[in-house]
């Protein structure tokens, strides 16, 4: 019917007729449709195809090879469009793309503009509602913007257009995001002095994000509860352990001999552990000093009529001294970490690697360095039965772990970005967080890292 009507357009017309024909394939955007008109002498043919521009081109031919003649037409639009799709011109308008059926085809895509509202246009869209609205996405998520824009997606029966409805953007929860660790108090630190070849101990406030105060000469630092600090002189007429202030003020030494190291406190704050080189031998030999002992010679710690050799002794809280030796006694067969009290009774051995370094306690428990796993990490050792559980696994170097005077946190050393910097993790080794850089390094032989301390006090 369609073809008819064309035909009757041709000039002179041509009369009613039935037509016979099929759809061909059109190479193109459509589909040729060809109607041969019968009872037309010579037999007239009318093709006719949908292309996607919105019109239907209907070419009519004789048979006799005279030219064809070519009419345009516009196409149908659906029955609730509001005007006809308009001619078209030199820049095209987005308009629906129909099947001559009442079923129209998808329409091409709309080309979204700068202005966030559109007008109207005599555009047929595939809609109930002609009313001039912003361009709309097939979903639309809430932002800032006041007026939501989007572009429907045509469908093959117009339907009606289900009003946009923003959805609810999703915020991560706190799981989704590192949880801040809830820190305080003052960590005590060294770092190398390469103007004076010396370690300087530097105090860095945690609430306040700042180093401050420098105390040159000093280093392997140790908080006492009461937060009173010892460290080990390196320098500047004091090379013994020495006993100061929060700030590092007031200097008095405690010990007698520039080769004692490492000092830890007691939990009750009354005793000091260390190890020295004192005898002249090499050999490293663990001492205690008390109180009322600060600042006079002693001897070595003993085992019936062995002397304690070992380096690296740190208290645990059930007042234990967790030390980096050998079992002397049985030739020296096994090394690792060994526990001793500080009555004379014979060391217990709690683990059999000898890179294992105490460095501080968590409660009963000895947070060490190790090399176990081939580079340097920190591990929680339970000091009853020996089990070691790995705290960090980076590709630098990681040690020197001390426990927050709460005992929740750890803080640690680590060169694992290429510069040595301060880190912070809960005492199970989750949520590391960067502290601070260390503005300078260690030094290196008996003055390199390992043989540093931090400690973490109020």
């Amino acid at each position: 019917p369609y073809a008819a009507a064309q035909a009757s357009r041709l000039t002179p017309p041509l009369p009613p007729t039935m037509l016979t024909g099929a759809d061909t394939p059109f190479f193109g955007n459509g589909i040729a449709r060809t109607r041969t008109l019968l009872g037309t002498e010579p037999p007239v043919i009318v093709a006719m195809s949908s292309v996607s521009g919105g019109s239907h081109t209907a070419g009519v031919a004789d048979l006799t090879g005279s030219p064809p003649m070519v009419v345009i037409a516009p196409s149908r639009t659906p029955t609730d469009a509001s005007t006809d799709t308009p001619a078209p011109t030199k820049t095209p308008l987005p308009t629906a793309t129909v099947e001559p059926t009442a079923t129209p085809l998808p329409t091409d895509t709309p080309v979204p503009t700068e202005t966030p509202t559109a007008t109207a246009t005599a555009t047929a869209v595939p809609t109930e509602t002609a009313t001039p609205t912003a361009t709309l996405e097939p979903t639309v998520t809430a932002t800032s913007s006041t007026t939501p824009t989007a572009t429907v997606e045509p469908t093959a029966t117009p339907s009606p257009t289900p009003s946009a409805t923003a959805t609810e953007t999703v915020i991560p929860t706190s799981t989704d995001v590192p949880e801040v660790l809830n820190l305080g108090g003052r960590i005590a630190y060294t770092v190398w002095d390469h103007r004076t070849d010396r370690y300087s101990l530097i105090f860095y406030s945690i609430a306040k994000g700042e180093s401050w105060p420098i105390v040159p000469n000093r280093r392997q630092p140790d908080f006492a509860p009461n937060g009173q600090l010892v460290a080990s002189g390196d320098g500047g007429y004091i090379d013994n352990l020495v006993l100061m202030g929060t700030n590092g003020e007031n200097p008095v030494p405690i010990s007698a001999h520039s080769e004692d190291a490492h000092p830890h406190w007691s939990p009750s704050g009354k005793a000091v552990v260390f190890d020295s080189t004192l005898v002249g031998d090499g050999r490293h030999r663990l001492y205690l000093q008390t109180a009322e002992t600060f600042g006079q010679p002693l001897g070595p710690m003993m085992f019936e009529a062995w002397e304690l050799f070992g380096r690296y002794p740190i208290f645990l809280s059930n007042g234990q001294i967790a030390y980096n030796g050998c079992d002397v006694w049985e030739n020296a067969v096994h090394c690792g970490i060994y526990q001793v009290d500080t009555q004379g009774s014979r060391p217990q051995g709690v683990t059999q690697w000898p890179g294992d370094i105490p460095t501080d306690n968590l409660g009963n428990q000895i947070l060490a360095t190790s090399d176990r796993d081939g580079d340097w990490d920190i591990y929680r050792i339970d000091s009853v039965t020996g089990a070691a559980e790995q705290l960090t696994d980076s590709p630098g170097r990681d040690g020197l772990a001390t426990a927050s005077p709460d005992g929740n946190y750890i803080a640690f050393v680590s060169d694992r970005e290429g510069v040595w910097a301060v880190y912070a993790m809960a005492v199970d080794g989750s949520n590391e967080q960067k502290l601070f850089e260390l503005d300078g390094g260690f030094g290196s032989g008996d003055r390199d890292w390992l043989q540093e301390r931090l400690s973490w006090g109020w």
